[in-house]
Parts: structure tokens; sequence; C-alpha cells
């Protein structure tokens, strides 16, 4: 009689992410910014350019920012033995990119308002910090005088990679090691929001983005949804830097007398038309964004894209409520 020896149960792997260390992703990122930085403020000065301009500082520090970020993602690869591919996975089969535009478009429509309503609150302080009057527009300096390449680069390319990269797959699949998948896509999403002055918007976006990753194991979607997200007010950017030179009317007459801007009637008309105007956008957005998440918030037991097979069937995205 033949004997069939029972098989073999290997140990599982232990699992790569108990080994990143999200806490220091803010040494590396405020080290290398401010290291970064300060070199290159000494080097122009050595050169004899002088320091950096205001509008030449902030780019430097932005590209010093992000450059810490790919430094700690390298770090926690060699520590933890993480598998950039495979966190990233394969594009999802005839997945309608183009379905992502009406989500981005309520994205942004729900910024825009929670933006609106902070700008509005922080106008009636006294005295505002620098860089919040910078986000509210009270500042000169806006951003609107830096360069548009410049942010072209990092809204289109800079910010849509490496962010999604370390909130939707380091720290979504780091956080769900640590306490449960559902807790982690509230953790890496309210970290998300907190970097962005519209925090509302942020934390849905981030809400989105973790949907969007779960169900279809591929960051190149939330990739997508962030660079279309970012490509509206980086086209309005564009915009607002085109027309001043093709406008021909910019005559003291045609602006509003400031005694008509200032008088009580013409101000609480205005006030009165944004709200029904934000009520009624408000509304549906808030809507068809709560049944979207609903819709794709993930089972308990959904694997996480990192150990999921290439072959899994369940790659798709749910766009109408269960």
């Amino acid at each position: 009689m033949i004997e069939i020896d029972s098989p073999v149960e290997l140990p599982a792997l232990p699992n790569p992410f108990t080994r990143v260390r999200v806490r220091d992703i803010i040494i590396w990122i405020v080290g290398v910014a401010f290291l970064g930085s300060t070199m290159i403020m000494l080097l122009m000065g050595m050169v004899g350019f002088g320091p950096p301009r205001v509008e030449e500082f902030f780019p430097i520090t932005v590209y010093c920012f992000y450059l810490g970020m790919i430094c700690w993602i390298a770090r926690q690869n060699q520590r933890a033995g993480i598998d950039p591919d495979r966190l990233m996975g394969s594009p999802p089969d005839r997945f309608r990119y183009g379905r992502l535009v009406p989500l981005v478009l309520a994205l942004f429509m729900l910024s825009l308002i929670s933006l609106a309503i902070f700008a509005a609150i922080i106008s009636q302080l006294e005295s505002a910090p620098d860089w919040l009057a910078e986000y509210t527009g009270a500042s000169e300096s806006t951003s609107m005088e830096r360069s548009l390449l410049h942010r072209a680069v990092v809204a289109l390319i800079l910010a849509p990679v490496l962010e999604e990269f370390v909130f939707r797959g380091y720290f979504l699949h780091r956080f769900t090691v640590k306490w449960s998948q559902r807790t982690a896509i509230w953790v890496s999403s309210i970290l998300f929001a907190i970097l962005h002055p519209h925090i509302l918007g942020s934390l849905i976006f981030g809400l989105v983005a973790c949907c969007l990753y779960l169900r279809t194991r591929s960051l190149l979607v939330p990739m997508v949804l962030h660079a279309i997200y970012n490509t509206i007010p980086t086209f309005f950017m564009a915009l607002g830097k085109l027309l001043p030179s093709l406008t021909s009317d910019s005559s003291p007459e045609a602006a509003i007398p400031p005694e008509a801007a200032a008088d009580p009637g013409v101000m609480l008309a205005a006030i009165g038309c944004m709200g029904l105007v934000t009520m009624i956008v408000l509304i549906p957005t808030c809507i068809y964004l709560f049944r979207f998440i609903r819709a794709n918030w993930p089972e308990d037991d959904r694997i996480m894209p990192y150990f999921a097979e290439a072959d899994d069937p369940d790659r798709h995205v749910i766009w109408k409520p269960r």
C-alpha cells in the first residue's frame, strides 16, 4: 500500500507592514525640507545670487518636502522589505476612468464650499496668521504669483503619486495591522486632510480614495482621481494668469464703486444669494458622495490590496448603492 504524505503547512510569513514606522515620516519630511532649503539658500548666497525671494523659496521647500517623503518610502522599503510594485497593483481590467469625472466634480465642489466657509470665518478675525491669510486670499502674495509650471508639476505629478503611495498605500496597510481596516481608512484620511487647507473636503477625498483602492486593488485609480482633482484649480490658475492679458477693459471705471460694495443691503443680498447657491449645490453633492462611500465601504473580511491575488475577480467599483 502506497502511503501519501499529508501536505505540510508552511508557516505564515510575517506582515511587512508591522515594521513600517509612520512617525518617522515627520522626521524625514521636516529634516529634508529644512536642510535642503537651508543648503540651497547657502549655495545661492555663495555663488552670488543672494537669498531666494518668497516666490522662489516656496517651490524649493515644496520639492524638499516631497523629497523627504521619497526618502521615507525608500527607508520603509529597506526596513520592512515591501515590494512597491505589489503595493501599486496592476491596472484594473476594463475600468472606466471617465466615471471618475463626476466624482471629482462633487469632491471639488465640497472642497470649494468648505474652503469658502473657512475663509469667511477667518476673514472675521482681526489678525489672521500669514499662512491662513494666504489660503483665504487675504495676502497679497497669493499662489497666483508663483510659477504655474511649479504648480502643475506638484499638483499633477508629485502630489498624486507620492501622497497616494504614502496615505493610501503605506499608512492604510500599517494602520490596518495596528487597528482594523475601517479604522485605518478614517485615520489615514484624517492625516491626509490635516495637510490641506480644505480639511473637510480633503477628508471626504481620502475616504473616497481609500474605497477606490480597496475595491480596485490598484493605486493607479486613486492617483488618476487625485490628478484630475488637482487639474481643476491648476486650470483656473492658468486662466487667471491668461485673462488679464486678454481683457482690454481694465480701466478704474469698470470696477465696482467702493461705496456700493460696502452698502449693507448689497452685502446682505450677496450673502443671501451665496447661501442659497451653496445649499442648492451642497445638498445633492453630499448625498452623492455619501451614497458612493456607503456602496463601496469595505466588508470586514476584505483582503488588503498588497496581499490580494492579481486574478481576484473583485476588482470593480460599485457606483450605485446596494
